[in-house]
């Protein structure tokens, strides 16, 4: 009797080893490894063809160093001292819930189930959340931070204020594999896909065959408009008009080439 209970203590507390410093380890392996490798290109300026892939070209050609190291010290504090604590907490949530904390495959349907569920409801609370941090009450204590960034790079997705780092970043990743009840490997996978997808839309290039930057940098540009990450919301409430009136909503799809980027431009004179 004693013997099993310190088996399942055991493979409780491996679990939940796994949820926590999994799941953070798996997000800030993709952002540094993803961030650094667009970083390269906006320290260097090479390879010379990325160039013609610029959102707002001109902008941060190169990258300065002294907002580049007040963004990356930004960057280190809130993975530390933030994300990970928050990752146990989380993971202690997971085993409440009574989620899978162990390498299981999940079933495809209920992956792709899951993962239907994560978008929409990471579109909620990124889109609310993130709204309510551009009213006046909080935008200049909290949210500004984030804003002086008006051509954003890819170090910017973490680059906030640890009250919205936790609200606005955390919370609406979080919230789909707790809700469902996700396996761990499902949850990992959502991770390092929403982690990737932020910083594509942080890196301040639109790339053939990657998701659009377009939407997210012209917030950056412009500040009010365009708050959500899939736009959905942004089309109910009408916060995307300015957007949809301008060049580079034509710009918002997924491009094939360079040629894609130079009809583009042709536009935006």
């Amino acid at each position: 009797m004693m013997n099993a209970t310190l088996k399942n203590m055991t493979e409780s507390d491996h679990g939940i080893w796994l949820a926590s410093m999994g799941t953070y380890l798996v997000s800030v392996a993709v952002f540094w490894v993803v961030g650094t490798l667009f970083l390269v290109v906006d320290v260097t300026g090479r390879p010379a063809w990325m160039k013609q892939f610029k959102v707002q070209p001109g902008k941060n050609e190169p990258v300065k160093s002294g907002p580049l190291w007040q963004t990356t010290k930004v960057v280190i504090t809130n993975q530390i001292f933030v994300g990970l604590p928050l990752s146990f907490v989380n993971a202690g949530l997971q085993r409440y819930r009574g989620c899978d904390l162990t390498l299981t495959l999940p079933q495809p349907v209920d992956f792709i189930r899951d993962f239907a569920v994560f978008v929409v409801l990471e579109e909620f609370g990124f889109y609310y959340s993130h709204r309510l941090l551009h009213h006046p009450v909080f935008y200049s204590w909290i949210h500004k931070q984030h804003h002086e960034w008006t051509a954003p790079v890819s170090y910017v997705a973490v680059y906030a204020h640890p009250i919205e780092y936790i609200f606005s970043n955390i919370i609406p990743l979080v919230l789909g594999p707790l809700v469902c009840g996700s396996c761990l490997l499902t949850t990992w996978a959502w991770f390092a896909v929403a982690t990737f997808t932020t910083m594509i839309h942080h890196s301040g290039y639109h790339l053939p065959i990657l998701t659009s930057s377009e939407f997210h940098d012209f917030h950056h540009l412009k500040y009010n408009v365009n708050y959500g990450v899939t736009g959905l919301l942004d089309w109910f409430h009408g916060t995307d008009l300015k957007f949809r009136a301008a060049p580079q909503f034509d710009r918002h799809r997924m491009i094939f080439s360079a040629g894609d980027m130079k009809l583009r431009e042709d536009k935006m004179k």
